[in-house]
């Protein structure tokens, strides 16, 4: 019996968009009107993010925010991931990929 261990997370796709956002604009506030959503929607899907991931990837006391060390790691992994989500999709519309073969898998942050 293969004795790996597998971590399977409950994220949310729009957590990780959401993370993206309030990184790339430096508050929840800027990332909430990119989003069209309000801040606490922003707020509960990063608390969300932080729990599942066991670690705070921002500092809120900074403005603009700044990411923590595991925050910077989950960042680079997230822009990754959501790239690829794009290409899978606009390969899939152009009909280059049958969408029931479309698979993504991702890791656990390594911090």
């Amino acid at each position: 019996m293969n004795s790996k261990h597998y971590y399977y997370a409950r994220m949310e796709f729009e957590d990780l968009r959401t993370f993206v956002a309030v990184a790339e604009a430096g508050s929840v506030s800027g990332a909430a009107r990119e989003l069209y959503v309000t801040q606490s929607a922003v707020t509960r899907r990063l608390q969300r993010l932080e729990t599942e991931i066991g670690a705070p990837l921002l500092d809120r006391r900074t403005r603009p925010v700044s990411l923590t060390g595991p925050g910077q790691v989950v960042l680079e992994r997230c822009r990754r991931l959501l790239n690829d989500f794009r290409e899978v999709r606009a390969a899939a519309t152009n009909g280059h990929l049958p969408m029931e073969e479309v698979k993504i898998g991702v890791g656990p942050p390594s911090c």
